[in-house]
This record gives C-alpha cells, sequence and structure tokens, in this order.
C-alpha cells in the first residue's frame, strides 16, 4: 500500500489511515495545491513511509512492545515463577520512549 496516491478530494479510508498508523506510514498532502488563502484546489495525496524521527512516543512504544501473545506468555510464567519479567519488559520500553 505504500505510494498510493489519491487525487484531490478523495480522502483515505479509516482502513488505509488504520494501516499507516500500524506500518510507520503517513498520509502526506506535500502535493495538494493550495490558493492563496490556504484552501486545497488540486493535487493528491499520497501514502509515503513516515521518517523515523517524526514518530510519537506512543508509535515508538507500540513498535517496541513485544506482542500480545508474548506478553501473556510472560504473565503467565510470571505467575507460576514468582518472576516480574514481563512488568521489567514494559517498564524499560516506558522508560526508553518517555511522554513528551
Amino acid at each position: 500500500m505504500l505510494h498510493q496516491k489519491k487525487q484531490f478530494p478523495s480522502y483515505f479510508s479509516l482502513k488505509e489511515v488504520d494501516w499507516c498508523q500500524k506500518n510507520n506510514a503517513m498520509i502526506s498532502d506535500e502535493h495538494i495545491q493550495k490558493n492563496d488563502a490556504g484552501i486545497a484546489v488540486g493535487g493528491y495525496y499520497e501514502i509515503v513511509e513516515r521518517p523515523v524521527k517524526t514518530r510519537t512516543y506512543k508509535e515508538k512504544r507500540l513498535l517496541a512492545y513485544p506482542s500480545i501473545e508474548e506478553q501473556l506468555d510472560m504473565l503467565y510464567w510470571d505467575q507460576v515463577n514468582g518472576t516480574t519479567v514481563w512488568k521489567e519488559a514494559i517498564q524499560a520500553i516506558k522508560e526508553r520512549y518517555p511522554k513528551v
């Protein structure tokens, strides 16, 4: 789906927006032509790869978190073994990507 284009005034669907959020992509309006008042009058929107430096802390965390299956496995074994592996793994990610 990367680099898909849609002519103005068409917009991307919620499914496409959701795909972008999960796949380090964004919808760019770089090629939209605007009049003197700043109102879009033509051009196209495009799905492009999101530069790493513009990821939000939420996006960084989502990419770093283990899958739900892995987290459930950690929680299970923490209960069986009396350990805190899951808590430590999640805390490390939260510390690495703090809320800004």
